[in-house]
């Protein structure tokens, strides 16, 4: 069995929580600028080829694929069964 590793102190806390801190900040720098990046492309080929730019976002996220299904039409099955169960109640 492993023992347990001695707790921090406060000053090591303070250290490990500015490192992390800065670390995050650098991470979400680097997350706006690819998606202001990205933004831009989708702007400038949305101009290009005539279309929105939802198009583009569309394509570069989820490769064209719809991500809400489209609803069918009802069928005459459930609008019969629908009716008789109204008639019933």
């Amino acid at each position: 069995r492993r023992s347990k590793r001695p707790p921090m102190t406060t000053h090591q806390r303070a250290v490990n929580s500015a490192a992390r801190k800065i670390e995050k900040e650098k991470i979400d720098q680097a997350v706006s600028a690819w998606f202001a990046a990205t933004i831009a492309k989708a702007d400038e080929l949305a101009e290009r080829f005539e279309k929105k730019r939802r198009h583009f976002l569309d394509l570069f996220f989820h490769g064209g694929a719809r991500m809400l299904m489209k609803r069918n039409a009802v069928n005459s099955w459930n609008a019969w069964t629908s009716l008789k169960a109204k008639e019933l109640n």
